[in-house]
């Protein structure tokens, strides 16, 4: 539900038309509960849910997913409905076809600006945390996948419902993790990124980098830091003993203008190693990945 600029509410939910085939379903009251207009559409085998959120312009923002067919299979989905009757203005699917994955929450970053959704993906055998940043029409601009995995918990599930721009610029989502299986109890989950969806600036330049885990960031000290321009930065890894690389470890080292300038392979995830610090002062960000996934971060300050 969502206050309408004209006074009255949006309603959005679900509409069935079998037991396991529903369509999305967006009413527009007035002030004294009357509907105005309502729509439905969609008509796949899916679990459409019609989250609503009012833009600035009073037109309906609607996060949900779009089923396939029978087979089950969903996209995440994005729409923009006119206000004066509902009808649809635009409407976008993204990523991959999977067994689960929605959007809850989609909302302007800035009045009549880009876009920000949250939701979830169910790939594989867990689930993972999805934002997604768009233009105002519903086109991509980038969605980044967010994993749960600390000493107790061996990729958990984990699930993003709400968020919401920071003054920084970037965003600050919350949701709910927990162990695969139901080996542990359900924790709140906080999840802050930059502007471009990163938990350290610059992770979007790490090729090959699909997930970002959330609660590693401890695994990674540099020192000295500060430390000299092109001395020696000492690298200690602390990673949990049930952590698994997906290929070879690697350290990548991004200017704060936005530049790759150094990246080192390694195999060990315990052993110390070093690498020469760039040669010219300023702020660096840290980071280390294997071959899909973000691990952990930190900000190096070289004099």
């Amino acid at each position: 539900m969502d206050n309408r600029p004209s006074g009255g509410f949006y309603l959005g939910g679900q509409y069935r038309l079998t037991f396991d085939n529903k369509q999305l379903w967006v009413q527009a009251l007035n002030d004294t509960g009357e509907v105005d207009w309502e729509t439905r559409w969609g008509s796949a085998y899916d679990e459409p849910n019609a989250h609503l959120t009012t833009a600035a312009d009073g037109h309906v923002l609607v996060a949900s997913a779009w089923g396939l067919g029978d087979n089950w299979y969903l996209r995440r989905y994005l729409t923009k409905l006119d206000s004066a009757d509902g009808s649809i203005i635009w409407d976008r699917m993204y990523g991959p076809a999977m067994y689960y994955g929605t959007f809850y929450v989609v909302q302007e970053v800035n009045p009549g600006g880009d876009l920000i959704a949250v939701g979830d993906s169910y790939e594989g055998s867990t689930d993972s945390g999805v934002l997604l940043r768009t233009t105002s029409e519903g086109d991509s601009l980038w969605m980044r996948y967010f994993s749960y995995n600390d000493s107790l918990v061996t990729n958990g599930d984990a699930f993003l419902r709400d968020v919401q721009p920071t003054p920084d610029g970037g965003f600050i989502a919350v949701g709910t993790a927990y162990g695969a299986g139901g080996i542990y109890g359900q924790d709140v989950w906080v999840v802050k990124t930059d502007s471009m969806g990163c938990l350290e600036p610059g992770c979007h330049l790490i090729m090959g980098m699909q997930t970002q885990i959330t609660n590693l960031r401890a695994a990674l000290k540099v020192s000295p830091n500060p430390v000299a321009s092109a001395s020696t930065v000492l690298v200690h890894l602390d990673l949990p003993a049930n952590f698994s690389p997906q290929g070879a470890l690697r350290l990548s080292v991004v200017s704060s203008d936005g530049r790759v300038v150094r990246e080192e392979q390694f195999t060990s995830s315990t052993t110390p190693f070093t690498f020469p610090a760039p040669s010219s002062a300023g702020l660096y960000h840290i980071h280390l990945s294997d071959a899909t996934r973000w691990i952990s971060g930190a900000k190096l300050v070289v004099e």
